[in-house]
C-alpha cells in the first residue's frame, strides 16, 4: 500500500519568539541588544546603540558573519502580514487599509503600531514577517 504525507504550511514564514540572523560584527558577551544593520549591514544585526531600536537579545556569542539566534523582546511570536508598498526591514507598521501594512508615515498624525517588519517587502501584496505589537499610538510631531 502506497503511503501519501500531507502537510500543512499554516505558520510558514514565522518564528516562535527566536530567530537566526547573521552577525554584521563580533558580539559578546551573550545577551547583548541586538538591531537590523544599515547598508552593507543590511538584513544582519549589530549591537544596539542607544538611539538603535532594538529587537531582541543575542543568546549566545558570535563572531562577524556567523550565524546568531535573536530573542525577540516581549517574547511573541512573529506573523504574516501582507504589505500595501514596499517595506523596509525593521520599519515599524502601521494599518493602510484592505487589511493591509505600511510602514508609518513621516507625515504628521496619529498611527496605531502594528509591529515591526523583520522582513522586508519590495512591494505591495507581499506577505512579510513581523514581529506583533500591543497597538500602541504613535504620535508623529512634524514631517520629515
Amino acid at each position: 500500500m502506497e503511503m501519501t504525507n500531507i502537510f500543512a504550511n499554516v505558520a510558514e514564514g514565522t518564528h516562535g519568539g527566536s530567530c537566526t540572523f547573521v552577525a554584521a560584527e563580533a558580539m559578546a558577551p551573550r545577551h547583548l541588544l541586538v538591531a537590523f544593520g544599515a547598508g552593507e549591514n543590511g538584513g544582519k544585526v549589530t549591537i544596539a546603540g542607544a538611539a538603535d531600536r532594538p529587537i531582541g537579545t543575542a543568546t549566545d556569542e558570535a563572531a562577524a558573519g556567523d550565524p546568531v539566534s535573536v530573542q525577540f523582546l516581549g517574547g511573541g511570536q512573529t506573523v504574516s502580514m501582507v504589505s500595501s508598498e514596499a517595506i523596509a526591514q525593521g520599519a515599524i507598521l502601521t494599518g493602510a487599509g484592505g487589511g493591509r501594512v505600511r510602514a508609518i508615515p513621516s507625515d504628521a498624525g496619529e498611527y496605531i503600531q502594528i509591529g515591526v517588519a523583520i522582513g522586508g517587502a519590495a512591494g505591495a501584496n507581499q506577505a512579510l514577517e513581523v514581529l506583533p505589537a500591543v497597538a500602541p499610538t504613535f504620535t508623529v510631531a512634524g514631517g520629515a
